[in-house]
């Protein structure tokens, strides 16, 4: 019903913990997912975390085809290039924002 989530807290809440807790279950019951961090040191610092590759908004972002799109800090995206991401996914993706 709805397809976003948002995922908010001060440093060393358990922001990471959730992540790695939602990548996770994704993986257990097959559901395709496209990890996005807003520049290439947070991509970086997730594939470290999750040993999974993690695109940037740099990157060709058209089309996605997930069952879901997770955004870690979803905060340090300007309004144009989160209107990208937006247009690039379809109304049947889930949207989660840390």
């Amino acid at each position: 019903e709805n397809n976003i989530t948002i995922i908010s807290g001060a440093k060393s809440t358990g922001k990471s913990k959730i992540f790695k807790s939602i990548v996770y279950e994704l993986n257990k019951n097959s559901l395709s997912y496209t990890i996005i961090a807003p520049n290439k040191q947070l991509a970086s610092f997730n594939q470290d975390l999750i040993s999974l590759p993690v695109t940037t908004p740099s990157e060709d972002l058209k089309n996605l085809v997930s069952d879901y799109v997770i955004i870690d800090d979803a905060s340090l995206l300007d309004i144009y290039t989160f209107t990208n991401i937006l247009k690039a996914i379809g109304p049947e993706v889930s949207l989660v924002l840390l």
